[in-house]
């Protein structure tokens, strides 16, 4: 691909700024690609050559098609593991508030589980909850009116 854009942007400079570089080229795809007399005479090699260009772009973009499709059940997979560990983290904080309900490292790493799962709701609950214990905390001011 590459090489394909190194060259695109090569003609485009040619075309914009060489106009005698124009008609060489012209000259040249004329005589030797679009030369009716050359392409009867190489028709077979030129079919076979398109033939192998149309298998490996098929097979290509299978075989992309596949890895596409098996990274994504990956990535759901270790999403949903992802997740599960966050909603055990949740409910160990949670447990662990009930013995010390006013400790705000613990109210904050329950609010910050919570973004992470995208409970908007409850972690602003636990930021205001810090908030209440804490009405001076940067952290909880600015994360509180941050998402929510």
């Amino acid at each position: 691909m590459y090489f394909l854009s190194i060259l695109l942007f090569i003609l485009g400079w040619i075309y914009y700024s060489r106009p005698e570089q124009i008609q060489k080229i012209n000259n040249f795809f004329k005589a030797n690609v679009f030369n009716d007399r050359y392409i009867l005479i190489k028709r077979k090699k030129i079919g076979v050559l398109f033939f192998l260009l149309a298998f490996f772009f098929s097979t290509s973009a299978f075989v992309y098609s596949i890895e596409e499709k098996a990274l994504a059940k990956n990535t759901a997979s270790n999403n949903l593991i992802v997740r599960e560990i966050l909603n055990d983290t949740a409910v160990m904080y949670t447990q662990t508030l009930k013995d010390d309900p006013d400790n705000i490292h613990l109210i904050m790493k329950l609010a910050l589980t919570f973004d992470a799962l995208g409970d908007y709701k409850k972690a602003s609950l636990a930021w205001a909850k810090i908030l209440l214990v804490d009405p001076h905390n940067d952290i909880a001011r600015k994360r509180a009116h941050d998402k929510y």
